[in-house]
């Protein structure tokens, strides 16, 4: 059901039973997949997809190259899609509207809550946000992040451009992260801490130490004990990790080699004042 003060362009290809409620604004060359819900007041504008089942809620604005996976949310006053804070693009006005800046992509089942915001890429990059993610209200993902699935943002996190954040990670509470860091898969960052070095896999960061491990979220991931462990082992034996073994010494070895920021570095181990 289409209200009839909504406005939708002639080029936008329109599934089964999509709703578009009262002055919502869709134009474009985008699609709107089977079942997708436009709330009052949303504007959905640009080369965008989406999904199956989608909503994007009232008075949120989705902009550019968008593309947003089946089941997804996009709650009232959220904002996905507007140009890259960059002052060498503080003129961009109605260039946003085509995201001639790249794309958007954000997986299944995302939600995106109230008035957090998602910035287009600088041009030849892409910003983008795995399935499963649950982006709190407030949080911001600047140009250029990568986000992997099953990621919690929680309010008022803040991750800083080229930001990367692994699979089942979790940004606390008003936590942020300094341009060009890296987050490993399964860390947390405690509320209030600010991220200027990147984290190691499976860490749990309060301010800027690495306190111990992650076995909560390991447990809740279907990780065995002994696979814990090994994970303990490791970081016990940080000094040494270059010739460590086990399940994740390779993981972790990688992440090290890769990091250019340097490394929050575990407080406890030999050898862990990075």
């Amino acid at each position: 059901m289409i209200d009839p003060t909504a406005r939708v362009s002639p080029g936008v290809d329109v599934g089964d039973g999509v709703e578009i409620g009262r002055h919502a604004v869709v134009e474009g060359t985008g699609r709107l997949g089977s079942g997708a819900q436009i709330g009052h007041n949303a504007v959905v504008e640009g080369d965008f997809e989406i999904g199956e089942g989608c909503r994007v809620d009232h008075n949120a604005l989705v902009r550019g190259q968008v593309r947003i996976g089946a089941g997804g949310w996009i709650f009232p006053f959220a904002a996905v899609g507007t140009a890259p804070e960059h002052r060498a693009h503080m003129g961009a006005s109605r260039t946003d509207f085509a995201g001639e800046f790249g794309p958007i992509t954000i997986g299944r089942g995302t939600h995106i809550r109230e008035f957090a915001t998602v910035n287009q890429p600088l041009p030849g990059g892409r910003t983008a946000i795995g399935s499963d993610c649950y982006v709190l209200a407030y949080s911001h993902v600047a140009h250029d992040v990568e986000v992997a699935d099953s990621v919690t943002l929680a309010t008022q996190a803040l991750l800083g451009g080229h930001s990367t954040v692994g699979d089942h990670a979790y940004v606390g509470l008003g936590a942020e992260t300094h341009q060009f860091t890296r987050i490993g898969r399964y860390a947390i960052v405690g509320m209030g801490s600010t991220i200027l070095r990147d984290v190691l896999p499976y860490a749990v960061m309060i301010g800027a130490r690495f306190t111990k491990i992650n076995r909560v979220g390991m447990r809740r991931g279907g990780m065995g004990e002994d696979e814990i462990e090994s994970v303990q082992r490791l970081y016990d034996g940080f000094a040494g990790i270059d010739g460590a073994e086990g399940p994740h010494a390779g993981q972790v070895r990688e992440f090290m080699r890769e990091s250019k920021r340097g490394l929050y570095a575990p407080e406890w181990a030999d050898g862990g004042k990075a």
